[in-house]
């Protein structure tokens, strides 16, 4: 599989994330989902790991990695980054709970 990546630099914590493929989205996005937001940032870091040769991969990012080795200031960052990155885009504050707050625009097609 090849896709997009970028590398993040975030206050000295270096990331790299990968763009989700369409069915990706649509898997985590489309019409009427509840979409676990840490669900999505492993993905995306999974992706561009997965763009790397085997011995450089390092572990999966899993929930259980992410809450260990990420504070909630990182965490908050490389949301945003995997978000903007994806083209995806958040419902404004007030019109569901987080969970439910994910949509992108390539899910109504």
């Amino acid at each position: 599989m090849q896709v997009r990546t970028k590398a993040l630099d975030l206050d000295g914590a270096k990331f790299t994330i990968g763009a989700l493929t369409v069915r990706q989205v649509r898997e985590f996005f489309g019409e009427g989902k509840e979409t676990n937001v840490m669900t999505v940032v492993c993905r995306s870091l999974n992706n561009a790991r997965e763009m790397q040769p085997e011995a450089a991969r390092g572990p999966e990012w899993t929930f259980e990695r992410m809450q260990e080795e990420t504070d909630d200031a990182t965490f908050g960052k490389l949301r945003d980054a995997v978000i903007e990155f994806n083209g995806v885009t958040l419902k404004k504050e007030g019109e569901a709970p987080a969970s439910e707050s994910i949509s992108s625009s390539s899910a109504a097609e």
